[in-house]
């Protein structure tokens, strides 16, 4: 079919009218030929993180009486109109906001180009200052100095005078300049890294591993045993020891069995879990059965998409060891298989709603994290209604959820981020939803303990925070061997746990074989979920009037008190007694703690 000759030559004036550099420069405000094009952001920008007073002072007239809504919705609007001639292309998607529909506008992030002078972002800045908090300079004897150039103790001295003696939340003023090929090498990136960090990970599994050929990873069928618990044959050492009966060793327990735990089946069937992590990757066979009952996007960049986005973790050699490469962690598929995995998990029947924090060319923003917790608050609050049920005592009930968070949230601007954090925890009590959250990775030694140093595990202090549990992680001596503190009250094995390793998004399992997709990590990062799934067993168990009315006090009771040193975290127990297991086995010798 023939193109009109019309319809031809007007496209291509059209063409190459809009490919015109000169008149993209002409028609785009504030750009000319100094700009980088379009669509090349990722390569290099600098990004201000702000944060928003709740009760600003000092606004200009005619706004002294306005409502917080009608503030925060006429901030970005302004801040817009200011920061113009620097924003980033696209400019209308350059700032974004951090909000919760019902904690109200809590930050903003704004991107400009590379080249901006600071004193010009400062003296927009300042016109906002009735509304926003920014610890990036300060009045001096000598005039203006930039914090930038002070130490970190300096830094938190300076914070704590200017922040609002109630502890409201101020604004974060940061610039942060992301390059892909320089990152690694950057302060940020260290600090990522060690939030980050998974130890040593195993991806060779020992020989009798269900995961070193293809398989089937468990049998549940078993003569003698009570129809509510199943026996997972070949089971990685997390799962033998929640199953391991009180008074016993995982040792003992293994010499006597070999690698055979036991699970509740389907356990915490219709309690939502919400994982806030790097997403999934629902194509393993792990995922198979799960429950994917929502998805949560956050991140200025997040692509609404199911999947799991990728850590990069630079690789790590121990002394007289060559250095390893860097390695892509799925962080998020390893996590979410420990509570809902077919054959790895805890908690097979729980629903999961994944929150994926968006990936972005300068890794993960820690602003990104702390929006995710804000969705999370929405969501629960916005689906309150559809967990109400009537309990075995026909009392109307609100159905208990769990939160699981292991990645450490950085800022600059702690107080902040405690205020924010402690609100929302506090709302999630009187939903009657659990935050389970990861002590941290740094090792503890005999002679010394390593504290919990970030949020947030650190809230944990807080006796009033209830509903918050914070998870250390112990060896298979029950021993505890990362962060810890005296309100570390809980821990599972952390050292050598069974999960998937997920391929990312587009490629193929090694050798086309997703029963190689397996390895043994590291980390209170794996050990959190474990407690997370027994909790959402113990929140089922106690709905239909098995178990006991409060699910915490009970995950507290279950733990083996007498196994760990004084003031360490005790190891967690999933509850299943050795007379609820099949009759061909042979029950151990009952010792003087296999009780609850």
């Amino acid at each position: 079919m023939d193109v009109p000759s019309t319809i031809l030559y007007s496209s291509l004036l059209l063409y190459f009218f809009l490919h015109n550099p000169k008149v993209a420069a002409d028609n785009t405000q504030g750009l000319n030929e100094w700009y980088p094009k379009i669509g090349t952001w990722e390569k290099s920008h600098k990004r201000y993180w702000y944060n928003v007073r709740e009760n600003p002072t000092g606004l200009p007239q005619g706004m002294e009486n306005w409502s917080k809504k009608e503030l925060d919705a006429e901030l970005p609007v302004s801040l817009m109109t200011e920061f113009w001639p620097y924003l980033l292309p696209p400019a209308k998607f350059a700032i974004h906001k951090i909000d919760s529909k019902y904690l109200g506008l809590i930050g903003l992030v704004v991107d400009t180009m590379p080249w901006v002078d600071e004193n010009d972002i400062l003296a927009i800045t300042r016109k906002f200052k009735a509304q926003l908090f920014y610890p990036w300079h300060y009045k001096a004897n000598n005039g203006e100095v930039s914090i930038k150039h002070l130490t970190e103790s300096d830094q938190e001295e300076l914070l704590a005078r200017d922040i609002d003696k109630e502890h409201k939340p101020g604004l974060q003023f940061r610039a942060i300049t992301s390059h892909n090929t320089v990152y690694k090498e950057s302060t940020e990136f260290k600090k990522v890294h060690n939030l980050f960090k998974l130890g040593r990970r195993r991806t060779k599994l020992p020989k009798e591993s269900p995961n070193s050929s293809s398989k089937q990873l468990h049998s549940r069928a078993f003569e003698g045993m009570q129809y509510e618990i199943e026996r997972i044959e070949n089971a990685g050492y997390d799962q033998i020891s929640l199953s391991t009966p009180l008074g016993r060793t995982i040792e003992r327990q293994v010499n006597d069995f070999g690698t055979s735990a036991f699970r509740w089946k389907q356990g915490g069937i219709g309690v939502d879990v919400y994982v806030i992590d790097s997403g999934c990757d629902t194509r393993h066979p792990e995922f198979q059965d799960a429950y994917f009952k929502d998805w949560i996007y956050a991140g200025k960049n997040s692509l609404e998409e199911e999947g799991d986005d990728h850590f990069i973790i630079p690789g790590a050699a121990e002394e007289g060891e060559e250095e390893e490469e860097d390695i892509l962690v799925h962080h998020g598929s390893a996590v979410i298989a420990k509570i809902v995995g077919k054959t790895v998990g805890v908690a097979t029947g729980a629903q999961i709603i994944a929150v994926k924090a968006g990936r972005q060319g300068d890794g993960f923003p820690q602003y990104t994290w702390l929006e995710a917790h804000l969705k999370v608050y929405d969501h629960i609050m916005d689906h309150l209604d559809s967990r109400r049920f009537y309990s075995y005592t026909d009392q109307e009930r609100l159905q208990p959820c769990v939160i699981v968070s292991t990645v450490a949230i950085e800022t600059m601007d702690k107080r902040f981020t405690e205020y924010i954090l402690r609100k929302m925890i506090k709302g999630w009590a009187k939903m009657v939803c659990y935050f389970v959250v990861a002590a941290g990775n740094k090792l503890s030694t005999k002679k010394r303990r390593a504290l919990v140093d970030t949020f947030p595990g650190v809230l944990g202090a807080d006796k009033k925070l209830k509903n918050l549990v914070v998870v250390g992680g112990h060896d298979d001596d029950y021993q505890n061997v990362h962060q810890a503190a005296d309100y570390v009250k809980i821990s599972a094995l952390s050292v050598g746990v069974l999960t998937v390793r997920s391929v990312g998004m587009g490629l193929e399992p090694p050798d086309g074989d997703w029963n190689l997709a397996y390895e043994e990590v590291d980390g209170t990062s794996f050990s959190a979920p474990q407690v997370a799934g027994i909790l959402a067993i113990l929140i089922q168990q106690g709905n239909i009037g098995q178990g006991h009315p409060d699910p915490l006090e009970r995950l507290y009771k279950l733990r083996r008190k007498h196994v760990s040193k004084d003031g360490d975290p005790k190891p967690a127990y999933n509850g299943i007694r050795q007379l609820q297991w099949p009759g061909a086995l042979e029950a151990p010798r009952r010792g003087a703690l296999d009780h609850f």
